[in-house]
């Protein structure tokens, strides 16, 4: 769920506001457990993008800046208007 939200608001930034992003395709890879109370930060980015699809990925490190997951993911853009 951390890696998508990151992802959808990456996507998020480069949209009008008349679209929104919605995710197509999702991918992720678990390297290292995590525990409470340990904080994640999640960084995401867009890789590479067409008229309407956008390629991102996800790290997300523990406190001690280690990887302990990485996903990639599809997003479309789509309008946000409501069609009548």
């Amino acid at each position: 769920s951390l890696a998508d939200s990151a992802m959808g608001f990456a996507c998020m930034t480069v949209l009008s506001p008349s679209q929104m992003g919605t995710t197509v395709e999702f991918k992720i890879g678990f390297f290292k457990a995590v525990r409470m109370p340990d904080r994640l930060l999640a960084t995401a980015r867009i890789l590479a993008h067409g008229r309407n699809l956008y390629f991102l990925e996800c790290e997300i490190r523990n406190s001690k800046r280690q990887l302990v997951a990485k996903a990639a993911s599809t997003c479309k853009a789509v309008s946000s208007e409501v069609r009548k």
